[in-house]
């Protein structure tokens, strides 16, 4: 019981480590290791620009082991193959695909304070939006009309960034902790988390719903369980969710509901240990990244956790490994 506790008690760290990263000071310079070699596959070399052939999940990985602390952007296809970087200078993260998935917004410690970029999906054209030695957020989310980035800073206030001109404005009608949201692929509702008692950081956590304005504002879910990563369907009628609490059966386990908030189940049952995933864009898998302590042979440190990166087929339950990273390396900032 105390393993799985604290097991628990780290993936839920590492869920929330990038939104953390915003406040600790720049990362140093490294070079991230060859994709291929991270995630122990036997993949093709990495496709050159304009060669993007698949609907890539995105994600940051840190390769803290190696060559320095620091961190870059992969794309990987969903049939494990082609795995590759979209960023070079290891100092970016908390990425976030465009509508049109022609792009991604991504946060960079690279001109010396964290800023807001944006690169073509296949590594080109990258471009940085803001330069305020003030900017300091750590959450992007790119907005339906493509013109628009939503931000939230440490301070839990949200704006949005205008793509063509870097402009910041408050984002009004998003008043909710930045932890845990997500926008409808409609871009009409934004699902977030929050706590059932605000003052108690081990209350538990439920769903809520309301319009991008702010507006018909409803609770979701009612389980008594600590929620986090809500993630939506293609077609807005479900959200998947995690629960890795100990207020209820729904430990570290992946769940989906109607957006009436009927049929809350299980969509597959799954023996993994789940702190992150996306839905596949025709609904049929979820992208998981998975944790499990597994034997180093070292003396001192005798276990280390392996994060790995599964697609999970909802209907079937079959799994593919796509990735790995061993901790201090580690993969998180999910995106499909």
């Amino acid at each position: 019981m105390k393993e799985k506790t604290f097991l628990l008690a780290l993936l839920f760290m590492l869920s929330h480590l990038a939104a953390s990263c915003g406040a600790e000071p720049p990362i140093s310079e490294g070079t991230a290791p060859d994709p291929k070699e991270a995630a122990g596959s036997t993949a093709p070399s990495p496709t050159e620009p304009g060669q993007v052939a698949c609907e890539e999940m995105i994600f940051t990985y840190s390769f803290r082991s190696r060559g320095g602390p620091g961190s870059n952007i992969l794309a990987i296809c969903p049939d494990g193959s082609d795995p590759r970087q979209v960023t070079r200078d290891g100092q970016n993260m908390s990425p976030s695909w465009s509508p049109d998935r022609s792009q991604i917004a991504y946060l960079s410690y690279r001109s010396g304070s964290l800023q807001l970029h944006i690169v073509d999906k296949d590594g080109s054209n990258d471009r940085q939006l803001t330069s305020d030695s003030y900017f300091n957020a750590w959450r992007a989310i790119w907005l339906p009309n493509g013109n628009r980035i939503a931000m939230v800073n440490n301070e839990g206030q949200w704006q949005t960034v205008n793509v063509l001109t870097g402009e910041i404005n408050p984002l009004d009608g998003w008043n909710f902790s930045g932890d845990n949201v997500r926008l409808s692929h409609d871009g009409t509702r934004v699902a977030y988390t929050v706590r059932t008692d605000p003052y108690d950081a081990d209350s538990p956590a439920e769903i809520h719903i309301q319009d991008v304005d702010g507006s018909n504002p409803y609770q979701l879910t009612e389980t008594g369980w600590f929620i986090h990563s809500p993630t939506w369907s293609p077609d807005d009628s479900q959200i998947a969710f995690l629960s890795i609490s100990e207020y209820g059966p729904g430990q570290n386990a992946i769940y989906a509901i109607n957006l009436d908030g009927s049929n809350l189940h299980e969509p597959i049952l799954t023996n993994l240990h789940p702190y992150s995933i996306a839905w596949s864009p025709d609904g049929k898998s979820l992208a998981v990244i998975t944790g499990e302590m597994v034997p180093t042979g070292e003396l001192n440190t005798p276990e280390r956790l392996l994060l790995t990166l599964y697609t999970l087929n909802i209907n079937f339950g079959d799994t593919r490994e796509l990735f790995n990273a061993l901790v201090p390396d580690y993969i998180t900032d999910l995106s499909w």
